[in-house]
């Protein structure tokens, strides 16, 4: 296939008769359908993994790392009574 290059397309005048090499980037080709379905198979398997972790926080089994950071929400809490009350920056 050849592609013409036009400079100014209001002259149309061609630039350069010269083959243009091209390749079409074709991502599907390397594709494996069964990785594809085997993948799709695992949302039950999270599903499963999910609930089994709630149980065990139900039952107090399970916990999770303690922040050595206060939450963004106590932030800004803590942030607004400093601005409140100016006391409580002097006592930390």
């Amino acid at each position: 296939m050849n592609i013409l290059i036009l400079i100014n397309p209001i002259l149309a005048e061609p630039v350069s008769m010269s083959k243009c090499l091209y390749s079409i980037l074709n991502k599907l080709a390397g594709l494996q359908q069964n990785k594809v379905v085997d993948n799709k198979r695992l949302g039950s398997v999270l599903a499963h993994i999910q609930q089994q972790h709630e149980e065990l926080e139900k039952q107090n089994k399970r916990s999770r790392a303690k922040k050595s950071m206060p939450s963004r929400k106590a932030q800004k809490a803590d942030i607004e009574q400093r601005k409140l009350n100016p006391v409580l920056d002097s006592c930390s």
